[in-house]
């Protein structure tokens, strides 16, 4: 599959869809884009898939409605055209490698990047239970976990945090379940 864009259009030629699906849960939503068949992605196209996706639902003030995406079988050709992206507009991203390893990718602090990947490790948690195995406080990780929420790294749910990579088998990211996908929607 290779990706074209012209404008505001994005043209996708091969077999198999991009955005591959969308599970809707109330307002809130997951977007999972698949990258494993396209070959090729320059750094306009990148821009075009990427930024303008994550500026329309991401903020660190207050996000609009709460769309969460995680892109799939990144390779590291992808890697560059999305990462300059990223740092061009201050973003960040989960990834999945097409190894299945899951990776944040864009603007990141270290606070961020090391609360991400305790989460990662603990599946979900709440705020006590960040801080105690990051050995940090409970209101730097609170803040850090609200900071990861609002750029949609990290889903906030009822009493704690999910990570967006999923639990240990990767089947389920927050409320959002494998078997709850519907056609992609988002506007």
């Amino acid at each position: 599959m290779i990706g074209a864009c012209d404008g505001d259009t994005i043209e996708i030629r091969g077999n198999g869809p991009f955005v591959t699906e969308s599970v809707n849960i109330g307002d809130r939503a997951l977007a999972i884009l698949d990258f494993s068949d396209v070959r090729a992605l320059d750094f306009s196209c990148a821009d075009e898939i990427v930024a303008k996706l994550l500026l329309q639902y991401v903020s660190v003030d207050i996000p609009r409605r709460e769309v969460y995406f995680l892109f799939y079988g990144i390779s590291e050709s992808h890697m560059l055209a999305i990462d300059a992206v990223l740092q061009r507009h201050g973003l960040a991203l989960v990834l999945q490698l097409s190894d299945g390893n899951p990776r944040l990718l864009g603007v990141i602090d270290d606070d961020q990047r090391r609360i991400w990947e305790t989460m990662r490790q603990l599946g979900s948690a709440d705020s006590a239970e960040v801080a105690s195995s990051a050995g940090i406080s409970a209101e730097r990780a609170e803040q850090t976990l609200e900071d990861l929420w609002r750029r949609r790294l990290v889903i906030r749910e009822e009493g704690g945090y999910v990570c967006l990579c999923g639990d240990s088998s990767g089947s389920r990211v927050g409320g959002f379940a494998p078997t709850d996908h519907s056609p992609s929607t988002l506007s």
